[in-house]
């Protein structure tokens, strides 16, 4: 009785320490023009942003684009969506964004680089080609280890189209795509230390032994 009483204990102090280190979504920064994103040609003066009403779906009234128009117009990227405040540490990361199609064209394979992590090492993903006219809710999920490579990189975004002929893609924040924020999404979950969950969980079974002996 008291041995179950014990690892009940243990496994409760386990789970409400795993659950204080969430630190939920640390970034949600808007797609809009000024922001910091880059892409440097699209069929207006906004220097990669295309002014549209897209309702409630999305974040905002602008989204930056990829089109086929050169090969500098194949990417969208944004040096450190955190401004210097967060790089990329040991524990997991989800990015959520809004993926969409508006012209008709043919929606390109889509390379995608976050801190250096690339989509073929995501431990799941969601991208749902959309529709034209359509946007789709996107998400890629990574594991980071102490010894990644990519360790203290700023939390950069890139994407760049693979595809070839006729193409067009539109990313945008989740707006109400999403019930964790409006824009473009990092939500991570840090791995607690080991020493400080072997002295939370000590403290915890003294506290239990010492009932028992009561």
């Amino acid at each position: 009785m008291k041995c179950n009483f014990l690892k009940l204990a243990l496994s409760s102090a386990i789970l409400m320490l795993t659950t204080a280190v969430n630190a939920g979504i640390i970034i949600d920064h808007e797609i809009e023009a000024g922001n910091g994103w880059n892409n440097t040609g699209w069929y207006d003066v906004n220097g990669g942003f295309f002014s549209q009403d897209t309702g409630p779906a999305t974040e905002g009234g602008q989204s930056t684009h990829i089109n086929s128009l050169a090969d500098v117009y194949r990417n969208v990227s944004h040096a450190d969506l955190s401004f210097g405040s967060q790089t990329l540490q040991e524990g997991t990361y989800t990015i959520s964004f809004a993926a969409g199609n508006f012209n008709n064209l043919g929606f390109p394979d889509i390379d995608i680089m976050f801190a250096g992590l690339n989509i073929n090492d995501a431990i799941s993903s969601s991208s749902v080609i959309p529709e034209s006219g359509h946007f789709e809710l996107w998400s890629f999920t990574w594991d980071v280890s102490a010894s990644n490579s990519n360790i203290g990189n700023a939390l950069s975004f890139n994407a760049t189209a693979t595809g070839t002929g006729s193409l067009n893609a539109s990313f945008d924040g989740v707006g109400a795509m999403s019930d964790l924020g409006n824009g473009f999404l990092v939500d991570y979950t840090a791995v607690p230390e080991p020493s400080t969950l072997a002295i939370f969980a000590l403290g915890i079974m003294g506290f239990a032994s010492r009932r028992f002996k009561k």
